[in-house]
Order: C-alpha cells, then sequence, then structure tokens
C-alpha cells in the first residue's frame, strides 16, 4: 500500500513536544505555567495544579515524555495553531540552536521567578527529550546566542503573542 510509505505531512519532527514558553517561581508558593506547541502545531496552554508538590524532572536536560506529560496534561487547553510550514521553519532552526552557547546568567530581578523559551530534540533511541535552552528572563537571566536560538525566540514571542520588552530580561 503506497499509503503507508508515504511522509506524514500533518506533523514536524519525531516527538510530540517541540517548543515552549514556560514561568516558573517559588517566591509565594510554587507556580508553573505556560505554553508549548506539539509536533502538530498545536498551541497549547498550561497550568501546573496549585498546591502540588513542585514538578520535578529527574534530569532537566534530558527529559521523558512521561515528565512532560505530567507538566502539561492535567490543564493543557488548545489555545492555537501554527501553520505547518511556520512550524517547519522553526524546527529547523533547533538543530543551530543546540549548538549555541549559553550566556553566564546575570542577576536581574528578586522574587520574579523565571521565563524560559524551549525548545526541545526528541531522541527515538532513548526515547528522551534533550531541553535547549533559547532565552531566560526573570531573577537570572541568560540567552543563547546562536542566530537561530535568537530567531526562535522572537518568533516564539510572537507565536505566544508576548509584546513590549520582556520583564527581568537579559541586559543587551
Amino acid at each position: 500500500n503506497s499509503k503507508t510509505s508515504e511522509p506524514d505531512t500533518t506533523s514536524v519532527g519525531e516527538g510530540k513536544f517541540l517548543l515552549e514558553r514556560t514561568y516558573e517561581n517559588y517566591a509565594w508558593g510554587y507556580v508553573l505555567n505556560g505554553s508549548y506547541i506539539d509536533n502538530r502545531g498545536n498551541i497549547y496552554s498550561y497550568e501546573y495544579p496549585h498546591g502540588a508538590s513542585p514538578w520535578i524532572a529527574v534530569n532537566s536536560d534530558s527529559l521523558t515524555e512521561a515528565e512532560l506529560r505530567a507538566k502539561y496534561v492535567s490543564s493543557a487547553t488548545l489555545i492555537g495553531h501554527v501553520d505547518l510550514s511556520a512550524l517547519r521553519w522553526m524546527y529547523s532552526l533547533i538543530p543551530g540552536a543546540e549548538q549555541g552557547t549559553l550566556t553566564d546568567p546575570v542577576h536581574v530581578c528578586s522574587d520574579f521567578g523565571g521565563v524560559s523559551y524551549l525548545a526541545y530534540i526528541y531522541s527515538p533511541a532513548t526515547q528522551t527529550y534533550k531541553t535547549v535552552l533559547l532565552y531566560q528572563a526573570g531573577d537570572l537571566a541568560r540567552k543563547n546566542t546562536s542566530n537561530e536560538a535568537d530567531q526562535l525566540y522572537h518568533a516564539l514571542r510572537q507565536v505566544f503573542g508576548v509584546t513590549g520588552p520582556e520583564i527581568c530580561g537579559y541586559p543587551e
């Protein structure tokens, strides 16, 4: 059947989760929320349950799908969609972002927590997602210096509806 040998053109990449903007704060109780984009271009918002134990991954650089689902699924709400051609373009930038260098963290604010823009690279061999930090604002700010990470960061700000300067952002 030729249908089974055709590539799936309705999704991008091998893993379910591709990109994320997350906010986490421990200052006055635990807060974790944000938005993520899956491999079909669906944009979801999520809010980790208040009063629950903090979401902690075994290894924050190598996440399992179960760990990401635990973070998102209890409250994931579909809020939009990214056109697949735009998603393919963003996905094509992730390998270059992975090669980027992170600046040293700079203390910018206090008790703000942190906003992080992330990309994920799925490894079928280990069935894990490598976390690629694109940009971080908050108590500590830092950025990935690759051109691809910068392009992804600005594209994600637009996709997630973030306007104006990043509060407690990396000092330029």
